[in-house]
């Protein structure tokens, strides 16, 4: 088959998906339609590999084109080998910070796709191939952005990151069982966690042990993961005024020594938690103040976001926190037994105990405000994983 004769079977397939009807070839890579009244001009983009710059020019250039005729409806139609969380993660992102007008769909060559295509109607998800799916369903995990999946990446990931930024395990990795013996999980489990990353494009076995590969677009895939992830959190203000600073309000707790089994000791003005016997919730910042914490703020302001092992409802109680409308809250809390979280969690005596910088990230990604900013400066800049 040409390369025309592909591109034609790839624009009819798109015009099929999208509902447009009375499709006609306008010249190389372009066709126009129609949905009712309104004129549909399809731009068809092809790319032999995903890469973030290489789909962002694409994006671009048809952003550009259909300034020039302001009439019809204007789909940009990117065909990929492989449509991945990744691709459809840059895209969304691209389009609505500079693009909101333009309509788009990535389609994969063996079925898969994602549209947003607001203006027609239409609005999908990544859609996977039967095959690949059922493959995926048939994982015991399915994704490998789970709690422990997402512990052994940091393990597999922060190798070089300065112990100030993460206190976890080190050395290198060369087996399964190196990896669950490391980050402290089952064999079968991390044998498991091992074949998906590699199933998936993302590890390679050498002489010197695991390498991560395609990093940037892992990294891009677990931030587009967490900002669907559900979240359990409420804002709280304190019962006793506002507070100058957020160890006023957890230094208020009977003092307890923690018996940990984490990486690092927790305070002791808080109990255990999860990692001893006593009743005491265990604490993080998280997101923003977890970042100031380590020196890698770039935002002005930003609400106060502490991690809690325990339901949000008695930790408000142990505290004297109430819930409260988010415009007159002193913190808000977030609920999690992760174990991503709490292994890697930092303390600096006196202050309270932050998460480490690869969580930073992934707790600030969610924010509308400069979150994607602030992780990708962390992620690419700081810890300086988008060079593999």
């Amino acid at each position: 088959m040409s390369s025309l004769e592909a591109a034609a079977r790839t624009i009819a397939a798109a015009a099929k998906r999208l509902g447009v009807d009375g499709l006609r070839p306008a010249s190389e890579g372009r066709a126009v339609a129609h949905h009712g009244d309104r004129e549909v001009v399809l731009q068809l983009k092809t790319m032999r590999t995903f890469r973030r710059e290489d789909l962002e020019g694409r994006l671009a250039h048809a952003f550009v084109l259909s300034q020039r005729e302001p009439g019809p409806i204007h789909v940009v139609v990117v065909a990929l080998p492989r449509v991945t969380d990744a691709a459809v993660a840059c895209a969304t992102r691209f389009i609505d910070k500079y693009a909101p007008q333009l309509q788009w769909m990535l389609i994969g060559d063996n079925g898969e796709e994602a549209i947003q295509a607001p203006a027609l109607g239409i609005s999908k998800a990544l859609t996977r191939h039967r095959r690949r799916a059922a493959k995926v369903a048939s994982s015991s995990k399915g994704s490998l952005f789970t709690d422990l999946g997402a512990w052994m990446l940091k393990v597999l990931l922060l190798q070089q990151a300065p112990a100030s930024l993460w206190p976890g395990p080190r050395g290198p990795v060369g087996s399964a069982g190196e990896l669950a013996q490391r980050a402290g999980v089952s064999t079968p489990h991390a044998h498991r966690f091992v074949k998906q990353l590699e199933s998936e494009g993302h590890l390679h076995r050498t002489g010197d042990g695991f390498r991560i590969v395609r990093v940037r677009a892992l990294v891009e895939a677990w931030f587009e993961a967490q900002r669907l992830a559900p979240r359990h959190q409420a804002p709280m203000r304190w019962m006793m005024g506002k507070p100058s600073e957020l160890h006023e309000i957890f230094a208020a707790a009977p003092r307890a020594e923690h018996a940990s089994e984490g990486i690092v000791a927790g305070p002791t003005f808080v109990g255990a938690g999860i990692f001893g016997a006593t009743s005491e919730p265990a604490i993080a910042l998280a997101a923003f103040d977890a970042c100031a914490a380590m020196g890698l703020l770039h935002a002005t302001s930003f609400e106060h976001e502490v991690y809690v092992d325990a339901p949000i409802d008695d930790v408000a109680d142990r505290f004297d926190l109430e819930p409260c409308d988010p415009r007159d809250a002193h913190l808000v809390l977030r609920s999690s037994r992760s174990a991503s979280v709490w292994r890697g969690r930092i303390h600096r005596a006196p202050q309270l105990p932050h998460v480490d910088a690869l969580q930073a990230a992934l707790d600030v990604v969610t924010h509308p405000a400069r979150g994607l900013e602030q992780a990708e400066f962390i992620a690419f800049d700081v810890l300086q994983l988008g060079a593999r």
